[in-house]
C-alpha cells in the first residue's frame, strides 16, 4: 500500500513539474527596454492605456509595465479602486484589449 501511494505521489509531482515547464514564460521589461520595444514593435502608448483602464474601473492608476508572454506583448497595470484593494489588470500592448492572466 505504501508503495502505491509513493508511486501516486511521484506521478503527481512529475505531472505538476511538466505542466509548469510547458507554461509560456512571462518576462517583464525594464523602463529602458520598454521604450525600445514600444518603438521597435509599434506598441500602444502605456500611459494612455493605463488612464483608460483606470477610468473604466473607476480607480486611480498606479503603474504599468510591459511584459512578453510567449509571443504576445502585454501591459501589466496596477490600479487602486475606491475599495482600497490594489488590483492588477492585463491589457494587450498591441490593441488595448483585456487579456486573461490565466492563459
Amino acid at each position: 500500500m505504501q508503495t502505491l501511494s509513493r508511486a501516486l505521489m511521484l506521478s503527481l509531482v512529475l505531472r505538476a513539474g511538466l505542466a509548469a515547464a510547458q507554461e509560456e514564460p512571462r518576462i517583464c521589461l525594464s523602463p529602458a527596454e520598454t521604450r525600445s520595444a514600444i518603438s521597435e514593435h509599434r506598441l500602444s502608448d502605456p500611459l494612455g492605456l493605463l488612464r483608460s483602464a483606470a477610468r473604466k474601473a473607476r480607480a486611480e492608476p498606479l503603474a504599468s509595465r510591459l511584459c512578453k508572454w510567449g509571443d504576445d506583448w502585454v501591459y501589466e497595470m496596477t490600479l487602486l479602486p475606491r475599495s482600497g484593494k490594489v488590483t492588477r489588470i492585463y491589457v494587450s500592448a498591441v490593441d488595448g484589449a483585456a487579456v486573461d492572466k490565466n492563459r
